[in-house]
């Protein structure tokens, strides 16, 4: 593991004007995790949270990843950053990260580099996903989908084959059993048979009406909620793509479909958007019509075509239900 310290500084241009903290990190192969310690941020009566991005170099450009935003300076900062390679778009970009930086709502700007690269922080390119890499994953995407349809049909075909099997040899051993049977015994046979299938009949309507409501569960919910999901999903609260989506639209979902529990970022449908979706991890469109939700008009888009982009989540379908207060 690579550990270091570097100071954080405000920012005019490419120039450093003052330190204001600094920032501890701890780099691994899979995981990093930045500790930010601040002070003499500058104060204003709208004071908000810092929008926090990490950065890398490329020629003349600094290309800048969002990462959430921090608490209000109060006016200090103790935060803490954990990202993977997953958070910073595609793996590759992961080793090119050259440090941190903050800014406000007013256009301050700070940062921590991690070498002594001269960067205009102040001229920050936001990344975006090249073509090739796009095709790239969707095409891994695809992979996927393809191998997970292979498998339900499959499974599909086997419950077919046992069904008619079991058909089969009901209709065999029917003629058989008739046979056997006194005339006197007969109606019992009969009147058992019936029961047995009222109950199999029940038990079948109860199941599909639990699954009919499994489906539509839906809640609404804060980025700070993810909580209530297992640790390995938190990192997710990091992923660019559902911070851009949080907050545009200030809400994410937790829905259950098909038995599966499922992750929603907010956003609308066209096929560049599908593309971002799908490389970040969420290759799901769920329009919001199929959902019971009630938005505000800060949590919607009458004018596109809006939904959720959802991924699959390991989690308790008890998530879905919301928390007492």
């Amino acid at each position: 593991m690579r550990r270091f310290i570097r100071y954080l500084y405000e920012y005019e241009q490419e120039k450093k004007m003052r330190n204001v903290g600094f920032v501890k990190v701890e780099q691994d192969v899979d995981q990093c995790v930045i500790h930010v310690h601040g002070k003499g941020f500058r104060m204003e009566e709208n004071a908000q949270g810092l929008r926090a991005y990490l950065f890398w170099n490329t020629e003349d450009k600094c290309i800048g990843i969002p990462q959430g935003v921090t608490e209000v300076p109060g006016p200090a900062v103790n935060w803490q950053l954990c990202y993977t390679p997953e958070d910073v778009g595609k793996k590759e970009n992961y080793d090119l990260v050259n440090g941190i930086i903050l800014k406000d709502v007013n256009g301050h700007w700070y940062a921590a580099v991690w070498n002594d690269d001269v960067v205009n922080v102040c001229r920050m390119e936001m990344w975006k996903m090249e073509e090739d890499s796009v095709q790239g994953e969707e095409t891994e995407c695809k992979k996927g989908l393809a191998q997970d349809e292979e498998t339900e049909c499959k499974k599909g075909l086997a419950q077919d084959e046992e069904t008619e099997c079991k058909k089969e040899l009901a209709q065999d051993e029917e003629p058989e059993c008739k046979k056997e049977l006194a005339q006197d015994e007969e109606p019992e046979c009969k009147k058992e048979t019936l029961q047995d299938e009222e109950s199999e009949s029940g038990k079948l309507e109860d199941d599909l009406e639990k699954e009919a409501c499994l489906g539509g569960k839906v809640r609404k919910i804060q980025r700070k909620d993810m909580v209530c999901l297992p640790r390995c999903e938190w990192r997710h609260a990091n992923n660019s793509f559902l911070i851009h989506g949080y907050y545009n639209y200030h809400h994410l979902i937790l829905t259950v479909r098909d038995g599966r529990l499922k992750l929603g970022v907010p956003g609308v449908y066209h096929p560049q958007e599908e593309k971002a979706a799908e490389s970040f991890g969420f290759p799901e469109f769920i329009p919001a019509e199929e959902l019971d939700l009630k938005l505000t008009d800060e949590e919607k888009n009458d004018r596109e075509k809006f939904g959720y982009w959802c991924r699959d989540i390991r989690g308790s379908h008890d998530c879905v239900e919301p928390q007492k207060r």
